[in-house]
């Protein structure tokens, strides 16, 4: 539902900043996603700061498909009439403006770049935080269960897993129907997510598949495997880092059910 006349600027504002995230990380977890790809980085730093860049892409052509089919399924037109939402109806500087609204939470949009080129179009955002607990507030970390706590020897184990209830938002529901995956089936080609961590500490155990010093990622390719689309769905990150020196805050955030 669009939002109210009588809402003020900042609960309109605060509307489509949660939107945002909650409908990037639809099309993420999703087996309905088309053609989008993800690149995502969690920075932490010793004092439990850090950053998080975002960059999502999708074709001109799947994203006019997806708006045409959703909004014809949906008997709507247009973004403001109860449509879906999808991850470009946002300008750069309404998402400037919405971010404003975080910064008592210590959240703070430090860049946010949008491009077309050889038909796709591509946003990349930058944010900065000074706890997990403030960003997971933006909505960004709503359909994860994300965990970093201390163990036993010192160490801290950071894990990342499924959350939700396993149903689409309501502004993707309609897409959900029987035999829709067969129907969008060519939208979905050329899907692409790619999850890295960046921990203060030296990882000492993680179940990444790519592993560095400092640094585990994990990427889910449509094109290099046909099951990628139901792994990033029920995939369970989990890192352990050397405490050596650190004090981060312990941290654990419910996945918001829908």
């Amino acid at each position: 539902m669009p939002p109210s006349r009588d809402m003020t600027c900042g609960q309109k504002a605060k509307m489509r900043a949660a939107g945002i995230a909650r409908i990037i990380s639809a099309f993420l977890l999703s087996t309905l996603t088309g053609c989008l790809q993800v690149d995502q980085t969690l920075v932490l730093e010793k004092d439990g700061s850090g950053t998080l860049d975002l960059s999502y892409a999708m074709s001109e052509e799947t994203l006019q498909q997806w708006q045409g089919v959703a909004r014809q399924m949906l008997g709507s037109s247009g973004p403001d009439d109860g449509s879906p939402v999808m991850p470009f109806d946002f300008s750069d500087q309404e998402i400037r403006d919405d971010f404003k609204e975080y910064e008592g939470d210590g959240v703070i949009l430090r860049s946010v770049q949008s491009e077309t080129r050889d038909g796709w179009k591509t946003r990349r955002l930058r944010i900065g935080f000074r706890s997990l607990a403030g960003v997971a507030r933006t909505g960004f970390l709503a359909d994860r269960n994300i965990s970093l706590v201390k163990d036993a020897n010192g160490n801290y184990v950071f894990t990342q897993q499924p959350g939700g209830d396993g149903n689409l938002p309501p502004e993707l529901s309609a897409l959900a129907e029987p035999g829709a995956e067969a129907l969008f089936s060519d939208m979905m080609k050329g899907f692409k997510a790619a999850v890295r961590v960046k921990t203060p500490g030296r990882i000492l155990e993680t179940n990444a598949p790519e592993k560095e010093d400092r640094q585990a990622a994990w990427t889910f390719d449509l094109d290099r495997d046909p099951q990628a689309l139901q792994k990033v769905q029920v995939a369970s990150l989990r890192i352990v880092f050397e405490g050596k020196g650190l004090d981060i805050p312990a941290f654990h955030s419910a996945a918001v059910k829908r």
